[in-house]
């Protein structure tokens, strides 16, 4: 029986020596595109704990090919230049098992045939396993501490993905600061990628529905506390040091404080369900709390759950839009009021004439936006006090956007285009660095909402050569080819993505037989098609929606091969 979460760290930390006992007892070598790992005499590894293999600045966990107590072995990836290898080592006599993170420049490793890791350097081995000589080493990282997760520590999980771009604001933009990251050292901080099927179980236990989802566990294994988004990083300090100074209850704890009317417990306990997108529950407890700042997240609660049972249906729309205008009505939040109007608009544009009110109504909204887009101080506070997210940067292209989707529902065609103009020049005006993807990819997102399309494929290019081992930038390249009707770069884009899997390859696969059906390469799609229902992965419940979507294709390219 698996056993995931707090307990496996406790599993294997039972009796953690923090001095390093293990430091230095094993092995490196590689032969043709094998990586291996052997443990010095008195040592083995632990092949029942988690061990793995990062290849470059990708963010996919490989797992050996082989593995028990003598030797790991795990393939290199195609033109992989530094392994970064994780893996559990114990003492024979069981005294202690300590976890390793330990970085391998591979043309170096290629070089000296073996080697062991000291001090932070990758030293040349002799054949008869001894000290290697001051001559022989070579330093090609920085000092390597081994990993010990602490199981009197609290964890916090922070489930991601590569091609998420909040995520990787995260890490470009908060984590990496000086302030943030002594805080992390705190807590066990795992970053976990949301794609890869080793994580599925503890995405499921964990409820994450959207990322990054950070999830703060107490060392017994509670939660209690989680963030949604893209976390500014000086919000954040604060935010952790006011956890970690004061004591927290886990979640069953603080249920049972708010079904006694404890307004503290019963403000965390919807906060932590609407950052789960339980909007139901949420509702349910921030419904009884009476924090002012509560009852907008309540109403954006209700707000998600309306959108959610959106259906065909008349009548479905119709509770939809009627949930947008109490929103709207009772919300603080002006920019709530704006975002909400304007997808109630949008929704009353679908299928009739606008009244004269609501056009009156909008030509109003678009006035405000158009002031506040001269007062970008003001703009920005006013995000804060939303609770649309964390952006950080794009506000001004936030409201531009709306201005943009008022015109067009209004059927103002040049005005909509002068609108998305005005979005793309502010927008070109940023100067995006290849070292922030996350904030590039949300620029893209941006450009191609207003129609730009060079700026969109000069950035993708820009992205493919700074990280050329992640799937990332090349599925997302071939994905605008693909719109573009540029079939055949496409293809060749898809399977470049193909060479660098990252827990996604159902989705990868998916796209390369709809750009081989636009090709009319029928035999090719249903080929890819099969491979990629016989995944592994592919069975898993996560996937459900991209299987259907492979079925759907597999039945229209036979109806169309018998026709």
């Amino acid at each position: 029986m698996k056993t995931v979460s707090f307990l496996l760290i406790s599993l294997f930390f039972t009796n953690v020596s923090f001095a390093g006992k293990t430091d230095g007892q094993f092995m490196f070598s590689k032969e043709d595109d094998i990586l291996l790992v052997t443990p010095k005499a008195g040592f083995h590894l632990n092949k029942e704990a988690p061990a793995s293999v990062v290849f470059d600045d990708q963010e996919s966990l490989f797992k050996p090919t082989k593995k028990n107590d003598k030797q790991f072995e795990f393939k290199i990836a195609s033109g992989a230049k530094v392994a970064k290898v994780a893996f559990y080592m114990c003492d024979d006599k069981l005294t202690v098992c300590e976890q390793h993170q330990e970085k391998i420049v591979l043309a170096a490793l290629a070089e000296m045939g073996s080697a062991q890791v000291e001090n932070g350097y990758v030293a040349a081995a002799e054949k008869s396993v001894g000290n290697p000589t001051a001559q022989a080493r070579k330093k090609i990282n920085s000092k390597v501490t081994p990993i010990v997760l602490n199981p009197s520590k609290s964890t916090l999980y922070m489930f991601s993905a590569p091609w998420c771009p909040a995520c990787l604001r995260m890490k470009t933009e908060t984590l990496n600061k000086p302030e943030i990251k002594k805080l992390l050292k705190q807590v066990n901080f795992v970053i976990l990628n949301s794609d890869l099927p080793d994580n599925h179980e503890l995405s499921t236990k964990y409820a994450v529905k959207a990322i990054p989802t950070l999830v703060l566990v107490s060392p017994k294994g509670e939660e209690v506390f989680r963030w949604l988004d893209y976390q500014e990083a000086k919000a954040f300090e604060v935010s952790l040091t006011g956890l970690f100074k004061n004591k927290n209850d886990g979640k069953d704890e603080l249920t049972a404080r708010a079904q006694l009317g404890d307004q503290e417990a019963i403000s965390k306990i919807g906060m932590m369900a609407y950052n789960t997108l339980d909007c139901g529950e949420a509702i349910r407890w921030l419904n009884l709390s009476k924090q002012k700042n509560d009852q907008k997240y309540k109403l954006a609660a209700e707000a998600m759950c309306a959108e959610d049972e959106l259906d065909a249906a008349d009548e479905k729309a119709i509770e939809y839009k009627q949930t947008l205008m109490k929103a709207m009505t009772m919300t603080t939040s002006n920019i709530d009021r704006l975002r909400w109007f304007v997808d109630y608009l949008e929704k009353s544009s679908e299928k009739k004439t606008l009244s004269s009110d609501l056009v009156f109504r909008a030509e109003q909204v678009e006035l405000e936006i158009a002031k506040l887009l001269q007062d970008p101080k003001t703009l920005a506070y006013m995000f804060k006090e939303s609770t649309f997210g964390e952006t950080r940067g794009f506000e001004v292209a936030e409201m531009q956007l709306l201005r943009m989707k008022i015109f067009s529902s209004l059927g103002k065609k040049s005005q909509s285009e002068q609108a998305a103009k005005q979005l793309i020049d502010s927008l070109s005006a940023k100067k995006y660095t290849t070292e922030k993807p996350g904030e590039m990819l949300l620029g893209i997102a941006y450009l191609r909402e207003a129609g730009e399309k060079k700026l969109v494929e000069k950035y993708y290019k820009q992205l493919i050569a700074k990280y050329t081992t992640t799937y990332v930038y090349y599925e997302k390249y071939s994905r605008f080819l693909l719109k573009e009707k540029r079939l055949s770069e496409s293809l060749g884009e898809a399977e470049k993505a193909l060479n660098f899997p990252e827990g996604n390859r159902p989705q990868l696969y998916l796209l390369k037989s709809r750009v081989l059906k636009e090709l009319n390469q029928t035999d090719a799609a249903k080929k890819t098609i099969d491979e990629a229902l016989a995944l592994q992965e592919s069975k898993h419940e996560r996937y459900k929606k991209v299987i259907g979507q492979l079925n759907k294709l597999q039945q229209e390219l036979t109806g169309s091969a018998l026709k």
